[in-house]
């Protein structure tokens, strides 16, 4: 090589790299990474564990509804079963009155107990046909409250429930020592239930 050549050739020199720099740079920048994952992970926990609390806080305010919901319903319930028996005991007291008021009408009419329990005839001459009749519309409405269904709403205790086989042994021998109260019933039969039907059918001697 001339010496022309060689003043002619520039030989460029590689910069310097400082290592240390750039090391303190990748620290820096490694630590704000690691702490800012660490932070979106505390978030995160943090989260997690305001979600489970409202979860518990919302369970234990649903479990404190349901148990008010709960002491609602048998509070209701309890209200309804008063309610039922106060009104068994309101219809079998007006059973009762209903046969007091049969009772109170053969006392002020003695003379009208022969046609329910001594099978006295009637007819339509007799001058106590009116008072007979209207007596044995009374006796019809008193049995078909004995209807058997109705009879299961009213007879709850059983103390009453020993007293329907009396009153159905009373309605046999009414029925059976009362041609009157026999001949009305086929006459309006259709103004009751199948019950009364049920009772003239079998216990009265004469039917048309």
């Amino acid at each position: 090589m001339t010496a022309d050549s060689a003043q002619g050739t520039k030989i460029i020199e590689s910069p310097s790299v400082d290592y240390a720099r750039m090391t303190a740079r990748y620290q820096k920048l490694h630590l704000i990474i690691t702490g800012t994952a660490a932070a979106l992970s505390l978030i995160t926990v943090i989260t997690i564990i305001v979600q489970v609390y409202n979860l518990a806080k919302q369970t234990e305010n649903q479990t404190k509804v349901l148990d008010v919901q709960s002491r609602s319903l048998d509070s209701l319930n309890q209200s309804l079963q008063a309610q039922e028996r106060a009104l068994s005991n309101h219809n079998w007291q007006f059973l009762i009155n209903q046969d007091a008021e049969i009772s109170r009408v053969l006392m002020e009419h003695p003379e009208l107990r022969p046609y329910f329990y001594a099978s006295k005839p009637i007819n339509d001459k007799d001058k106590n046909f009116d008072r007979v009749i209207l007596l044995a519309d009374m006796y019809l409405d008193f049995v078909e409250l004995f209807d058997k269904e109705n009879i299961k709403r009213i007879i709850g205790s059983e103390d009453r429930q020993k007293y329907l086989g009396l009153w159905n042994n009373y309605f046999r021998d009414i029925f059976q020592s009362s041609p009157v109260l026999c001949s009305h019933y086929y006459e309006v039969k259709d103004w009751y239930m199948a019950s009364v039907g049920e009772y003239a059918a079998k216990y009265c001697s004469k039917r048309p």
